[in-house]
């Protein structure tokens, strides 16, 4: 199982702009277990952030194989992030997909 925030801090570390709001959230996959998307309140260029996290020397195993651009992150009424919400966001921007 890969940690979500040691994904998180890795896209972050390849930004030029490392405050965007962004969540990475593992979804069940029929081949792998599981799969890491990454979604973000920023339009982030996928291609251009994986080259920059491998280069940085990140594990292939942890950047996220989908990324989706969405208008917010879900939070809890507390401020904390909601992780069943962005699961389920997640889940929602990969049917749209199929």
């Amino acid at each position: 199982m890969i940690s979500l925030s040691a994904v998180e801090a890795a896209v972050k570390a390849a930004l030029e702009e490392p405050d965007n709001a962004l969540m990475a959230v593992s979804i069940p996959d029929s081949r792998k277990g599981e799969r890491i998307v990454l979604l973000s309140e920023t339009a982030l260029d996928a291609s251009t952030v994986k080259a920059a996290m491998l280069a940085n020397g990140t594990s292939s195993m942890m950047i996220p194989s989908h990324w989706f651009t969405v208008e917010t992150i879900p939070h809890l009424g507390s401020g904390k992030a909601d992780f069943a919400g962005a699961k389920r966001l997640a889940q929602a921007q990969l049917e749209d997909t199929r």
